[in-house]
């Protein structure tokens, strides 16, 4: 993070552009200082001012994380920096879970969370794709079995890919052993959601209904909505024929 001050005068006062782009005139009191007392004192504003920017909503600050550690430790230099530990069933979840998922019961393992006000991050590989899917944060978003069950519907080979999902854990290759480039594009859209969360920006909603696809054979990204639905009522027991 570059907080080195950069100074300039216009119409006689003293300009600082901080490295966010935004523009603060040096007062009075602070011109009297000496060259080397004024790029110091406007250095430690700055770097004061960089770190409250940076600084997640509270409450966001750390997240959890669930899935292979070998995925977990591909996804490592992407998420560093931030308050990430691995989840464990003797402590509470995190705010927020970003889970590599492996096998077709996975897809909906933590569907119940976001009820409770965790969020679910779901990152995947599936051949040559690596999906990301819409961040899950409360009831009204999409579940990871409602994202499932969405792509089954729009494809066109759906049968095939259904019966495909059912057997993907024995034959699908993890993170680990991605090409460098398709890895890194996949950690920083991992990234991209996760501080559009921590910072609540103007794009969170609609990262609440995207699903992300990279191909990493042509390198090629692409998005696709989802939207959440009413599950239908369970269906009722047909009741007895016989007679008493």
């Amino acid at each position: 993070m570059n907080t080195t001050p950069e100074l300039f005068t216009r119409d006689g006062h003293t300009v600082v552009r901080a490295s966010d782009g935004t523009f603060l005139r040096v007062t009075a009191s602070t011109t009297t200082a000496s060259a080397a007392d004024l790029y110091r004192q406007v250095g430690e504003r700055l770097a004061e001012r960089a770190a409250q920017h940076a600084a997640p909503i509270p409450g966001r600050e750390g997240i959890s994380l669930a899935g292979d550690p070998a995925d977990l430790a591909a996804l490592a230099p992407a998420l560093s920096g931030l308050d990430a530990t691995p989840r464990s069933p003797t402590s509470p979840d995190r705010a927020l879970i970003v889970q590599v998922v492996a096998g077709r019961t996975q897809y909906r393992e933590l569907d119940h969370l976001a009820a409770a006000g965790t969020g679910v991050l779901r990152c995947y590989r599936e051949g040559d794709l690596v999906l990301i899917d819409p961040l899950m944060l409360g009831p009204e978003d999409p579940t990871g079995s409602q994202v499932l069950r969405r792509r089954i519907a729009a494809s066109p080979a759906a049968a095939d890919l259904n019966a495909w999902l059912d057997t993907a854990g024995e034959h699908t290759p993890g993170l680990d052993d991605l090409d460098p480039v398709a890895l890194d594009m996949a950690g920083a859209r991992l990234r991209q959601i996760i501080a559009a969360w921590q910072h609540n920006t103007a794009e969170l909603p609609r990262l609440r209904r995207t699903l992300w696809m990279l191909d990493c054979a042509t390198l090629a990204a692409s998005e696709h909505p989802v939207l959440a639905f009413p599950e239908p009522a369970a269906r009722p027991q047909p009741r007895s024929l016989s007679r008493p």
